[in-house]
């Protein structure tokens, strides 16, 4: 899911008490109790990143790792909770 918060001064670009304004983004994953597809095994790719865009002695590195989940699944009505 996407989030925007729209109309945010933008306090990385612009000076002297001027700065552009822009949506700020925020992507979220939502964790639920879900419906597994059977056969299918609950896994997923996460893609982020660490570092700072303004510092280059810590540049923006990308990485992903593996999850448990099933991405997109429909909601468990049952609330149940699944322990590994």
């Amino acid at each position: 899911m996407k989030l925007v918060h729209p109309g945010q001064l933008d306090v990385l670009h612009g000076s002297e008490g001027k700065h552009p304004i822009y949506d700020r983004t925020l992507t979220v994953d939502i964790w639920y109790p879900a419906q597994l597809v059977a056969n299918k095994q609950p896994t997923v790719t996460y893609e982020s990143t660490l570092g700072r865009s303004n510092d280059p002695k810590r540049p923006l590195t990308p990485f992903t790792f593996l999850g448990r989940a099933a991405r997109d699944a429909k909601p468990d009505p049952s609330g149940a909770l699944i322990h590994w």
